[in-house]
């Protein structure tokens, strides 16, 4: 066998060099899908809990709305007429002032 010529030599150098970039390419695409995997998981969870506050959120505010309706519908009983004939001369104006007074710091 003759010695290769430095032509071959180069060409036998780039083929190994370039099986060596596709084996460590091949590798971090691997890798890369894993961490992509994961985030798309852990995003997913994200998203779930992120649900489950969405409906906490509208339960809470559901129950704001129906606790103002109440005092509104209270208010209206101590401001309309059925407050004023059975309070016999109390000034509900100033028990309402008072509860809020009391109630709100």
């Amino acid at each position: 066998m003759s010695e290769p010529y430095g032509y071959d030599l180069l060409a036998e150098a780039i083929i190994t060099q370039a099986t060596e970039d596709y084996r460590d390419k091949l590798k971090a695409l691997i890798q890369s899908n894993g961490k992509l995997k994961k985030l798309e998981e852990d995003l997913d969870r994200l998203y779930e809990q992120v649900s489950i506050f969405e409906r906490k959120i509208a339960r809470a505010k559901e129950q704001i709305n129906n606790i103002n309706a109440d005092i509104y519908s209270l208010e209206d009983f101590f401001y309309g007429e059925w407050g004023g004939l059975l309070s016999r001369g109390v000034d509900l104006d100033y028990v309402v002032k008072k509860i809020r007074s009391e109630v709100i710091i």
